[in-house]
């Protein structure tokens, strides 16, 4: 697909468009008539970093999606059954439409690995746990102190606690901090 920047419609939200490059705009005709007038809508990042929009459907109901969502229903249509959109480049902010391919969960997980863009451990906005916090963690069970109490003085549960004590949680920044002692 060229550079050039092509509009269309979205499926069942005939006031808004969107376009080959990922941009979305709303369509003033049904308030002064002409087809030309138009807003570009700005969107905002989602938690985990892919811009997202609020669009109020045909039937007056706000639908939250992320814009490579609304571009892929644009102009791949709606996804078939079990697949998601995939960023073919990893970047979650290059919403163009040649970056973006359905496919399945297993094949989107792949790409994150691949692209090094998989959050997890203490990368996953809502970890509460950082790496450096293990070894802490580790020599106040070994000193006694009751777990429900390291639980509470780190904000995380007690069967947390009990999986980094056997070893079981975070396997592999316990590897890491176990080789570095």
């Amino acid at each position: 697909m060229s550079d050039s920047e092509e509009w269309r419609d979205i499926p069942g939200f005939s006031r808004y468009q969107v376009s080959s490059l990922g941009r979305l705009r709303l369509l003033l005709k049904f308030r002064y008539g002409r087809d030309e007038w138009y807003r570009i809508l700005n969107g905002h990042e989602g938690i985990y970093g892919y811009m997202k929009s609020g669009l109020t459907s045909d039937e007056g109901v706000v639908v939250q999606k992320t814009v490579h969502q609304w571009v892929a229903l644009a102009f791949y249509g709606p996804p078939p059954t079990g697949m998601e959109v995939r960023h073919l480049d990893g970047n979650r902010k290059n919403n163009h439409v040649a970056n973006l391919k359905y496919g399945t969960r297993t094949e989107n997980a792949r790409d994150k690995i691949a692209h090094g863009t998989l959050m997890f451990g203490e990368t996953h906005p809502s970890a509460k746990l950082q790496d450096r916090d293990l070894p802490i963690i580790r020599s106040a069970i070994e000193a006694g102190v009751v777990q429900r109490d390291v639980a509470r003085a780190f904000g995380v549960s007690p069967a947390l606690i009990t999986l980094i004590k056997q070893g079981k949680a975070r396997r592999r920044s316990v590897a890491q901090t176990a080789g570095a002692a």
